[in-house]
């Protein structure tokens, strides 16, 4: 006789049943609304891509001053009331350039939140104008449900050296933890997306913690960076900061040349982006018909003529990449010129004497899967040709790559062009960056390298189209190439390496560009 089951046990063993199909229900309509546990996301921003705000008042001629909390960069009305107040503003950007630190009377720090690297100067019209990752971000919100719990971003203060990111703001340790937030949080390694000067920082945190953990950090990135997307990455440096050296680069703002070259030659982050040796890598790697890839090494000419104008006999001397990467450009314009003293001591000081090496080639990032992306075949500056003054430098030509690898000369008052030669490459770089340093991602390789070439899907229908298809323009303005290599680590698990070149996309457009975001 089976014994009677007491009705309390009865109503328990519903319970229970009725618990599993609610755990279910529930499972089931996550994965159905998309909610499931992602790769989280860390963006690391370019060279003036941070908000900076302040966190001292400075009193300012006119009345106009710079109270606690004021976004200094970037706030253009702070920029064109300039001249009102004798350039309190420049004043409060500088920094000094022995120990890089505020000034006494303004103190400005990066702002970490996400908003810091969206818009730079947020309002109906400077909002588009400043936007840096704005469309990066709603489209990881909008349509990958990505919120605070798995995209976070890292800005920084981009005037500083590495080391003192690290000795006043704890920025590395910081990223670190961030990482190790967000891979505890959602169970997943994290993805990188870095923009220009931001794949700078990504490849000196790798150094940071090979340094921390000298025998353990190949397990610390399997754990928490499964995937890198170096956007536009600077890695051989940029010619164009040596014009900003020398004679200023406004970045697009209504203020002169040579008061944002009195700011910026105080920058600790300036030698950061220096242009580097190109040295034959100790392996080739080539495509599947045999083709070497990236068979030719170094810049195509040298980066500085300067014409001593106040010396006897009127000098000329030419510096390649050499003399920039061992600084005797800087030590020797620093015997003409105060700025330039600032640069050769602040590149021997955070440079050459680092503990961990800098103004080196980067090796591949220890990350199972990367990807780098830039434009190609634009207008990008090389070179350039000087004359000193009494207490300044004056452009007197400009050198070029441009599309297809043409190189020119142009005036500083005519743009007519001076051919100077070819690039070995027949290819641009990206109107900041030029080839050879984009480039030097294709040493990281990991086989023998898949090409494939991609044209822009096009309308049949459309006039300016078939006339486009009719010259064979097609794939010169919108195509792109993608390089892919393929293999095996030490433990039989894939990595991956893709390079892929967007005909005719700016360095500064790309971040924004639908292409990359379609690509990601």
């Amino acid at each position: 006789i089976k014994p009677k089951r007491h009705p309390f046990s009865v109503f328990m063993r519903m319970k229970k049943i009725l618990f599993i199909l609610v755990i279910f229900l529930v499972i089931y309509t996550s994965k159905e609304k998309g909610y499931k546990r992602r790769n989280p996301i860390v963006l690391l921003p370019g060279f003036a891509s941070s908000r900076l705000i302040s966190w001292k008042f400075k009193e300012c001629a006119s009345g106009l001053n710079i109270n606690t909390g004021d976004r200094v960069w970037l706030d253009v009305s702070h920029v064109l009331n300039d001249f009102l107040r004798d350039n309190c503003w420049v004043d409060c950007m500088k920094l000094n350039p022995i120990n890089q630190t505020d000034p006494d009377d303004c103190k400005l720090r990066a702002v970490s939140s996400i908003e810091a690297i969206s818009e730079l100067d947020p309002g109906q019209i400077t909002g588009p104008l400043s936007s840096i990752f704005r469309d990066v971000i709603d489209d990881l919100v909008e349509n990958f449900n990505y919120d605070t719990t798995n995209l976070a971003a890292a800005p920084y203060d981009w005037r500083l050296p590495p080391a003192v990111l690290e000795s006043r703001d704890q920025y590395f340790t910081n990223l670190k933890r961030t990482f190790e937030d967000l891979v505890k949080k959602n169970h997943n390694p994290a993805i990188v997306i870095a923009h220009s000067m931001g794949n700078n920082v990504f490849l000196y945190f790798v150094d940071y913690i090979k340094d921390i953990h000298p025998l353990t950090w190949q397990d610390w990135f399997d754990k928490h960076v499964i995937m890198f997307f170096a956007v536009g990455p600077p890695l051989l440096g940029a010619p164009e900061l040596l014009r900003g050296a020398f004679t200023g680069t406004t970045f697009g703002l209504p203020i002169a040349e040579s008061l944002v070259r009195e700011m910026a030659v105080n920058f600790g982050s300036n030698p950061w982006l220096m242009p580097r040796l190109d040295p034959k890598p100790d392996i080739e790697f080539k495509t599947k018909d045999g083709k070497v890839l990236r068979e030719k090494y170094g810049y195509p000419i040298d980066l500085i003529e300067m014409e001593f104008r106040t010396m006897p006999g009127r000098p000329i001397k030419t510096y390649n990449v050499d003399s920039v990467a061992d600084g005797s450009l800087f030590r020797e314009m620093g015997l003409h010129e105060k700025g330039c003293e600032n640069l050769s001591k602040i590149q021997k000081k955070y440079y050459e004497d680092n503990k961990i090496p800098i103004l080196t080639q980067p090796s591949r990032p220890p990350v199972k899967h990367i990807h780098t992306v830039y434009g190609v075949n634009e207008k990008t500056g090389i070179g350039y040709e000087y004359r000193t003054t009494d207490d300044s430098f004056k452009l007197k030509r400009a050198i070029w790559e441009d599309h297809g690898g043409e190189i020119y000369a142009t005036t500083s008052l005519l743009n007519r062009k001076h051919p100077y030669g070819q690039s070995p490459w027949n290819v641009s770089g990206d109107g900041t960056v030029p080839y050879v340093s984009l480039s030097w991602a294709h040493t990281w390789h990991v086989n023998d390298v898949e090409v494939t070439e991609v044209s822009t899907k096009k309308d049949h229908n459309s006039r300016i189209s078939g006339l486009l298809d009719l010259l064979g323009l097609h794939g010169l303005i919108y195509g792109e190439k993608i390089y892919k290599s393929v293999n095996k680590d030490d433990n039989g698990e894939t990595i991956s390496n893709s390079v892929v070149e967007f005909e005719k996309i700016n360095h500064r457009d790309i971040i924004r560009h639908p292409k990359l975001r379609q690509y990601i």
